[in-house]
């Protein structure tokens, strides 16, 4: 069993990134293979894209990282789907910032 060094948050893109990175160096076991596929298949936008939201997002609006790489995640829609997101923060987001927060994803969208 591989001893845990580290452990950090990752968006979808960014687990993509790094297994694909893992590929050159050496073959991937069948769930590091299972994992890049399924990357693949629900990023929702491009590593350099979600790596620039997931910071915007934590410094702009003070949204820890695990909020921030779900949000980056999803990219919800609405600001009623932001709103039930950021809900368990217990951090009141105002209507302007939550339109803001839509805003920005609407920038990054693909």
């Amino acid at each position: 069993m591989p001893k845990i060094v580290s452990e950090r948050n990752l968006t979808v893109a960014e687990v993509e990134r790094i297994l694909e990175e893992m590929s050159t160096k050496r073959d991937l076991s069948s769930i590091e293979n299972l994992t890049l596929d399924y990357a693949r298949k629900f990023k929702k936008i491009e590593y350099e894209k979600a790596v620039k939201l997931k910071e915007i997002l934590k410094e702009k609006f003070d949204i820890p990282e695990e909020y921030a790489v779900q949000i980056v995640n999803i990219m919800p829609e609405s600001t009623g789907e932001i709103r039930m997101i950021l809900n368990p923060l217990n951090k009141i987001f105002t209507e302007e910032q939550l339109k803001e927060i839509k805003n920005i994803l609407d920038e990054y969208r693909e």
